[in-house]
C-alpha cells in the first residue's frame, strides 16, 4: 500500500480502527497498519486526525442566551407593524435579494433583443451606399455652363441668327 492509498483509508482507520467484518477488509486493515508502521508522514497525518477528532468531542456548544427568543419576537413585531415599503424598495429588494430565477431569463432576452437591434441599426447605417453621380463629360459641363450665363447665351443666338441670313444666301448661290 502507498500512501495515496492509506489517505483514503484514513477516516475508515480513524473511526472503525479494528473493522474485520469480512476476508478483504482485515487484509485492507493489516496493509494499512504495515504501512503506518514504515511510513512516518503517514503516522504523522493520522496522529494529527486523531487529536482534532479529540478536540471536536471536547468541545461543548455555548448556551445560547435567554433573552434570544424574546428579542427575536419583539424584532418580528417591529417588522409587521413598520410601513410596507414603496414599489421601488420592493422591486430592488427583488432584484438583489430574490432567489427566484424568473426574471433572469426575461432579462437576458430584453438585453439580446437590445443588441441585435442596435447592432443591425448599426450595420444599415454604415453601410448604406450614397448614390454617385455618372461621371461629367466635357459636353455636359459646357453645356450647363451655357444654362449658367444666360448672357453668353443670348449672345450666341444673335449669331448664329445673322450667320444664318447671311449663310443661307450664300448656300442658295451655289
Amino acid at each position: 500500500m502507498n500512501c495515496h492509498d492509506l489517505n483514503s483509508k484514513l477516516a475508515d482507520l480513524l473511526l472503525e480502527p479494528e473493522a474485520g467484518n469480512s476476508e478483504e477488509q482485515a487484509k485492507v486493515y493489516n496493509d494499512a497498519q504495515a504501512h503506518l508502521a514504515s511510513c512516518a508522514d503517514c503516522r504523522k497525518q493520522l496522529d494529527e486526525l486523531r487529536a482534532t477528532m479529540a478536540m471536536l468531542d471536547a468541545w461543548e456548544a455555548p448556551e445560547p442566551n435567554p433573552y434570544f427568543m424574546t428579542r427575536l419576537n419583539a424584532r418580528l413585531a417591529d417588522e409587521r407593524q413598520a410601513a410596507p415599503a414603496g414599489w421601488l424598495e420592493r422591486m430592488r429588494a427583488r432584484f438583489t435579494y430574490s432567489s427566484r430565477l424568473t426574471l433572469r431569463p426575461v432579462a437576458a432576452m430584453a438585453m439580446t433583443a437590445v443588441l441585435l437591434i442596435g447592432g443591425g441599426t448599426y450595420l444599415e447605417v454604415s453601410h448604406t451606399e450614397t448614390p454617385v453621380a455618372p461621371p461629367e463629360t466635357a459636353v455636359v459641363h459646357d453645356l450647363q455652363t451655357l444654362d449658367n450665363n444666360a448672357q453668353l447665351l443670348d449672345q450666341l443666338e444673335s449669331l448664329s441668327d445673322q450667320s444664318d441670313d447671311s449663310g443661307g444666301a450664300s448656300s442658295q448661290d451655289m
